[in-house]
């Protein structure tokens, strides 16, 4: 008997906050693009990552409107658990 192939669903925040930890700081467009999430829930993610210490933000002194994220050192942990685990994950 052949099994379908299971699939596994990632929660969008799990990638949401790899993306950010590997990279020294990205755009919001840039992480939605990157996910395949859309920027509404790009911005309610890096919200609530905010809210916990994990991320910082600031807007690109060349253009206002851009917003920048990067990881904070509070948000190494958390980043770590999040890669070990979309390994055990994807393997």
């Amino acid at each position: 008997m052949i099994r379908k192939q299971e699939r596994v669903y990632i929660p969008c925040w799990l990638n949401v906050l790899e993306d950010i930890g590997k990279n020294t700081e990205i755009y919001y467009s840039k992480i939605a693009r990157n996910t395949g999430h859309n920027i509404v829930t790009i911005i309610k993610c890096v919200s609530e990552f905010e809210k916990k210490g994990w991320v910082s933000k600031r807007s690109n002194p060349k253009r206002k409107h851009e917003i920048l994220v990067k990881l904070t050192n509070k948000g190494e942990q958390p980043y770590k658990k999040v890669l070990a685990l979309l390994q055990e994950v994807k393997q």
